[in-house]
């Protein structure tokens, strides 16, 4: 096992939201200690992932050209390195889906070149004397779009109709364009998958991240699986939960009531009455 102060791998798994990230950290924290054993270490959303995410949503979302954010990122950066550089384990994979700033207000309004470069570019910099991989899954961008609306339709009481909603957050025809550009600046660097392909497959969920990570097959069959986490609403309870979100309730019990109408779908058969 690698001293914490060697050179290390260090695979950046930036989202996107919305396509299984949280099942797959899930899985990543169920399995600690096997993976720990695999000599990969594991950073996920946390003190120095979400300070550099802070900053690098400011960039994307405000002035990317402001000289004291681009110094803020600077120091973000380097301080999440200080804390890869502190684990163990000669791999290391950062997981967290807003990493690079990345949200669903800012994901279809904003090109690659606003913020995101830059953040990709500074995390580059900061990492010089590790070798640096990008992971990204992406997923159909209208599905996408629709699985974005109804996230925040059950965790953020969106009010709006999905027509609004969409003239707000721009067009989901523009996630192509940044993942193409993403793509593009990260060269051999980077790895963009599909999640319909993956879904495909089957399997545990994020085998073809450990894969590129360069866990063994005997190591991957061994990890357990995490339950579905941030499942989005199925169609039918979406008119009901756009009611619920115009009441002026307390966030806590509008979360309680949005479970209980989803307890009651699964309860159903997933609508089907026996």
């Amino acid at each position: 096992m690698s001293s914490g102060a060697a050179s290390k791998q260090v695979f950046f798994h930036v989202g996107l939201p919305k396509t299984g990230t949280k099942t797959f950290q899930a899985m990543l924290q169920e399995n600690k200690h096997a993976l720990d054993a695999a000599d990969l270490g594991v950073i996920l959303k946390g003190p120095s992932t979400k300070a550099f995410s802070r900053v690098a949503r400011s960039l994307r979302e405000g002035d990317g050209f402001a000289p004291w954010l681009r110094y803020k990122l600077r120091r973000a950066a380097q301080d999440l390195e200080t804390a890869v550089r502190q684990i163990p384990q000669g791999k290391v994979i950062v997981s967290y889906e807003n990493l690079l700033g990345w949200r669903i207000e800012n994901l279809y309004r904003h090109p690659y070149d606003r913020g995101t470069r830059f953040a990709v570019d500074t995390l580059t910099k900061a990492f010089h004397a590790h070798d640096v991989a990008w992971i990204v899954t992406t997923r159909n961008a209208e599905a996408h779009y629709q699985s974005a609306y109804s996230f925040k339709k059950k965790q953020r009481g969106e009010a709006s109709s999905f027509d609004e909603w969409s003239k707000r957050v721009g067009r989901y025809e523009n996630l192509d364009t940044l993942i193409a550009d993403a793509k593009a600046h990260w060269g051999a660097r980077g790895h963009v998958f599909s999640m319909e392909a993956e879904i495909e497959k089957g399997g545990l969920w994020g085998r073809n991240i450990l894969e590129v990570v360069g866990l063994d097959d005997l190591t991957i069959s061994n990890l357990k699986p995490a339950d579905r986490a941030n499942v989005g609403l199925p169609k039918p309870i979406v008119p009901f939960v756009d009611l619920l979100n115009r009441l002026d309730l307390k966030k806590s019990d509008r979360k309680a009531i949005t479970g209980m109408f989803l307890e009651i779908w699964d309860a159903t058969d997933r609508g089907e009455t026996k």
